[in-house]
């Protein structure tokens, strides 16, 4: 692909993108990590970025 990004967590990180605009996939993480997701929905039309 063109463009890609790819993310090294630390602790305290957090990441924000606008799925409507974006192809996805979850990377494979160690069932005994912690993860902590949220869920915001944005109005609008087009893409936010």
């Amino acid at each position: 692909p063109e463009t890609v990004y790819s993310h090294t967590w630390q602790a305290g990180d957090l990441v924000i993108w606008d799925n409507r605009s974006v192809l996805h996939r979850g990377m494979a993480y160690k069932p005994t990590q912690r993860r902590v997701m949220y869920r915001a929905t944005v109005a609008g039309d087009g893409p936010l970025i």
